[in-house]
């Protein structure tokens, strides 16, 4: 565990339309999608929770919160998260990213100190659905939240960013079913 702790919450309030049935609950090495990944950043973070439909995502095993914002995308997970959190420093992923311990610990040992995000990049693009927040970012997200901004790169672009860059292919996000017979194949 990193030496300043921080919590982990895993974003699973997507609508999954291009993969056509709920991401999250793809089966691998016989555990939903999304507890693969909340095992994994359990690993490296102090607490882990799920932001997305309590009704939905209740008996997986890990507290469950909603977006206090709904439909507004990922955007509004990140901000549930942060206004839910009661640490400084908080890692923050998508549910259809299975990106593996051993990177979320390499993002976590980064120099946190005068930053509010650390974000990964791959190729120089940034991967905002896995990185670390501090919680001084909600105020910003709120903003972007009321005016209709909903894109997360948008929304931080205003904060003190630290890019770390990681291998093409730490950060996949599946959202496709050829996607996901492509990292099955490669990884299980």
């Amino acid at each position: 565990m990193p030496s300043e702790a921080c919590g982990g919450y895993v974003l699973a309030g997507g609508k999954s339309s291009r993969m056509g049935q709920n991401k999250a609950f793809l089966d691998i090495l016989g555990q939903p999608l999304v507890v693969a990944i909340a095992r994994s950043i359990a690993a490296v973070a102090e607490d882990v929770t799920l932001v997305g439909d309590p009704l939905i995502y209740a008996d997986l095993g890990f507290p469950v919160i909603a977006d206090r914002y709904p439909g507004c995308g990922p955007l509004a997970g990140i901000h549930a998260a942060l206004h839910h959190t009661q640490h400084d420093w908080n890692l923050i992923a998508a549910c259809d990213m299975p990106v593996p311990q051993p990177v979320w610990a390499g993002l976590l040992d980064q120099s946190r100190q005068a930053f509010d995000c650390i974000m990964p990049t791959t190729a120089g693009r940034l991967e905002p659905l896995g990185a670390l927040y501090h919680r001084r970012c909600l105020t910003a997200i709120e903003a972007a939240l009321a005016a209709a901004r909903y894109k997360v790169s948008d929304a931080v672009a205003g904060l003190r960013l630290r890019r770390v860059e990681f291998p093409g292919d730490a950060f996949r996000n599946l959202n496709t079913p050829e996607e996901w017979r492509e990292f099955v194949s490669q990884h299980v």
